[in-house]
């Protein structure tokens, strides 16, 4: 059975706490053909290639996404061929579900119905799998916040996903998120 990253909300709204890795796409390597990249007719590939990393990984930033589809290609860098290509593919067979703060960019999810059910936080599996917290879903956020005991929650909150310094920005992110939820 396969473990997928969605989040159904638990009997009691109690976060669900789960291990975080970076997706391993290494079973399609064989299927790999990044000079056909660009060709329609790969569509299909990178999609497959998508959906793996989504289930591994989902809700994860459009941008790490991107990064994610580019690396197990043989990319070097993420330019904007690269992104919009990954993108457009993604968005036909995704849901996509804005930040609210917009620079930092969308959230893929497998599903438009995940982000509402989302109860689960995850922590990385070793210090390689550590996200910034701007690669968080605010959904993720708050389910760690709902975990933690009182004290200084961004602190908490950075702790539970392995990050040792917090940045003024990452912590004014964490105080958005929680202040929009009332947590």
């Amino acid at each position: 059975m396969r473990l997928v990253a969605r989040g159904p909300q638990s009997d009691h709204g109690v976060p669900i706490k789960r291990i975080y890795r970076m997706a391993d796409l290494s079973r399609l390597e064989p299927s790999l053909r990044p000079s056909s990249f660009h060709d329609a007719s790969y569509d299909s590939m990178i999609e497959t290639c998508i959906r793996e990393v989504l289930e591994q990984e989902a809700p994860i930033l459009d941008k790490v996404l991107v990064d994610r589809i580019a690396r197990a290609h043989g990319f070097k860098r993420s330019g904007r061929l690269i992104c919009e290509r990954v993108l457009e593919v993604a968005e036909r067979h995704y849901h996509f579900q804005p930040d609210p703060e917009p620079e930092h960019g969308p959230f893929v999810w497998l599903a438009a119905d995940d982000p509402g059910r989302w109860n689960i936080y995850r922590v990385p599996e070793r210090e390689a799998d550590v996200r910034f917290i701007e690669e968080l879903a605010p959904e993720e956020i708050i389910a760690a916040a709902r975990s933690i005991p009182s004290g200084d929650a961004a602190v908490e909150i950075a702790r539970a996903f392995g990050i040792r310094r917090l940045s003024n920005s990452a912590k004014d992110r964490l105080m958005k998120v929680l202040g929009a939820c009332g947590c």
